[in-house]
């Protein structure tokens, strides 16, 4: 999900995942927030909002941590 402004002011990452993402209102508890500044295209400031749900079956414990890209593959394929 992306949030182009400036500031979060007036908007709620979790009523935003609550109403953006099927079934997540129900399960909140099942579910990890990361919200991220970001630059979009043109230099728009904003803030890119990732999210992961538990799935202890297969030993998803939704970590935060797990949604990041830590090797910046990204930055890496945009030279």
């Amino acid at each position: 999900m992306r949030v182009l402004a400036d500031a979060l002011d007036g908007t709620n990452p979790f009523t935003l995942l609550a109403d953006g993402v099927p079934g997540a209102r129900m399960a909140m508890s099942e579910q990890t927030l990361v919200v991220v500044g970001a630059e979009f295209a043109g230099g728009a400031p904003g803030f890119i909002i990732l999210n992961n749900r538990v799935d202890l079956a297969s030993g998803d414990h939704a970590s935060g941590e797990e949604l990041q890209d830590h090797g910046c593959a990204i930055g890496r394929s945009s030279g």
